[in-house]
């Protein structure tokens, strides 16, 4: 079958947990999940087509109250959010609030949400036959074209071609859930070396399994080099 083909999509492990980061505050705090088909929902409105605090059969007013002992449940099993509760996530507080982030993940802290932090390399396992092609973020065109190399299209010429402007990461300037919120530029600027570093030992299989496409950031120690 000319179409059975795995591709897996690769990002900066480091970009990924600004990212991730950026996810949860808006889940958290705003209540704002991913568009669905509808648009931009809450993540506890009745109408969304998968909730993410309860099933589509609850009664519309099980919806906020499920949110409420939710985010209850992450005041006694994460760092982060009893830290925003208390400090908010004003720009002065940036730093000391991705400790307490990488400080959950290193103790792998679960609550809802927290799987945005799992290394990309635990989801390739679910390859079973293998990968045939690792598109990386930072470089789609070449990726795609290596699908489009694999597996024949029919599409007239063009048409298929990426639209740099709509999926560039850098178009989102400032964060998409509202103005309380810190941006992925404000959230990237409070990274340490120090972060980093611990960033780099988290998410080492990641270096690892996708070495050719994902450079290892300066701050991190080398790659061991193979005898």
């Amino acid at each position: 079958d000319a179409f059975d083909l795995s591709v897996f999509v690769v990002r900066d492990p480091i970009e990924r947990f600004i990212s991730a980061v950026g996810e949860l505050l808006r889940r958290y705090i705003n209540d704002h999940c991913p568009e669905d088909v509808t648009g931009a929902v809450k993540c506890s409105h009745d109408m969304m087509v998968s909730p993410a605090f309860t099933d589509l059969n609850a009664d519309p007013s099980d919806f906020l109250a499920v949110r409420e002992e939710t985010l209850d449940e992450a005041m006694k099993s994460t760092l982060w959010w009893p830290f925003a509760r208390t400090n908010g996530v004003g720009l002065h507080v940036l730093t000391q609030l991705l400790t307490a982030f990488i400080g959950d993940i290193q103790c792998c802290h679960s609550s809802y949400a927290m799987d945005h932090f799992n290394p990309q390399s635990l989801f390739a396992t679910y390859a079973s036959r293998g990968i045939d092609v690792v598109i990386s973020t930072a470089d789609l065109e070449a990726g795609l074209e290596q699908v489009l190399a694999r597996v024949p299209s029919v599409a007239p010429a063009g048409q298929c071609k990426l639209s740099r402007e709509k999926n560039s990461a850098s178009t989102n300037k400032a964060s998409a859930a509202g103005d309380n919120l810190p941006s992925t530029a404000e959230l990237r600027a409070a990274l340490t070396d120090d972060h980093i570093r611990q960033l780099c030992e988290i998410y080492a299989q990641d270096y690892s399994c996708f070495a050719e496409w994902l450079p290892l950031p300066p701050e991190c120690p080398p790659r061991a080099e193979s005898e």
